[in-house]
């Protein structure tokens, strides 16, 4: 399978992330965005981190979500 990339970028005025300067990628289609952060579980225990890039308002909601999740699957159980 091809995966084709729009741009490819690092970000030099952004704040640094776990010692690096971050780099931003645009794919052409969806499905190849989710393939790369599907696969990007292969890199864990590397010093590479595949991750979206969201704005803080929006890592909250998923933040509390994740939490409401939880606290379900627990009472469930």
């Amino acid at each position: 399978m091809t995966t084709y990339l729009v741009s490819f970028r690092m970000l030099f005025f952004s704040p640094k992330v776990r010692g690096t300067k971050p780099v931003l990628v645009n794919f052409v289609h969806w499905k190849d965005r989710e393939e790369v952060l599907r696969k990007s579980t292969f890199l864990r225990g590397t010093n590479i981190y595949i991750t979206e890039d969201l704005s803080r308002r929006m890592r909250e909601h998923r933040q509390e979500l994740h939490k409401y999740a939880r606290q379900v699957s627990h009472g469930l159980k």
